[in-house]
């Protein structure tokens, strides 16, 4: 865990695993690698030293042909180490359980991920109650709130800000953000909002939007996070990746709204 105590920002891509099962409607294990480096325009900077993480979810194959993307899954996060076959020290276990899809109006079974680091549980993030923008929260080990989370909003916060990364016709075209707020924070609609940090979903490459659920995130990290809530905010990436961008057997996404650009 201490090796996220002194950064700032991590862009985490999914990696085209199984791109061609995709293509043929088959849903392949998710895989992400994390990068402590920066990105410049689409493409992220992976020169020698910045790739931090990796991790490949553990599931089962039944599972994901016939429950995805809603199925239980398991997504180790491990040190990145080089050389074939060797293998990285686990820092985190995300550990999703089977729930309803996601959606507005839920008041059961939310969508969760449980986060533990060696064994010790440090927290989780879940799915909360909305009429119209999807929640979540993240809560440390002891249940205490810790930082809430959801799309910028517009209209009172009653509809998503399609146009808060920029035009979407333009340069916001693919790009999907959740601003971070302290828990204890009660103003988080509207753009006079300020959130202490931001996982946002990036625009890959047309080809791999067209043809794959290969995304890019980039996660800020509010200035005052310790390394447990770090943990929980890489949690969080992983669950709004499950629920909003994965494609399941029959091609349907996740469930919900994500500022329309699903």
């Amino acid at each position: 865990m201490r090796s996220l105590e002194p950064l700032e920002s991590i862009t985490v891509v999914q990696t085209r695993r199984g791109w061609f099962q995709e293509m043929m409607g088959c849903e392949a294990k998710t895989e992400f690698r994390y990068y402590g480096g920066t990105q410049e325009g689409q493409r992220v900077s992976a020169t020698k030293g910045d790739e931090i993480f990796d991790s490949l979810e553990e599931s089962g194959c039944c599972l994901r042909t016939f429950c995805a993307p809603n199925h239980k899954f398991r997504m180790p996060i491990t040190t990145h180490m080089e050389g074939e076959g060797v293998a990285g020290t686990e820092i985190l276990s995300i550990d999703r359980p089977c729930k309803i899809p996601p959606g507005v109006c839920k008041c059961c079974c939310y969508q969760k991920v449980d986060v533990h680091s060696g064994g010790i549980y440090l927290g989780k993030v879940e799915e909360q109650y909305s009429c119209c923008v999807p929640k979540y929260m993240a809560y440390d080990k002891n249940g205490a709130a810790v930082y809430k989370m959801h799309q910028p909003t517009c209209v009172a916060g009653m509809c998503v800000d399609i146009c808060a990364e920029g035009n979407p016709c333009g340069r916001g075209c693919c790009k999907v953000p959740f601003h971070l707020f302290p828990a204890n924070v009660s103003q988080t609609d509207g753009r006079d909002a300020s959130p202490s940090g931001k996982i946002l979903k990036e625009k890959r490459s047309n080809l791999d939007e067209l043809f794959t659920d290969s995304q890019i995130f980039k996660i800020t990290f509010p200035e005052k996070a310790n390394a447990e809530e770090k943990g929980l905010l890489l949690g969080a990436t992983v669950l709004i990746n499950a629920n909003f961008f994965e494609t399941g057997a029959c091609g349907d996404g996740g469930g919900g709204s994500a500022g329309g650009e699903l």
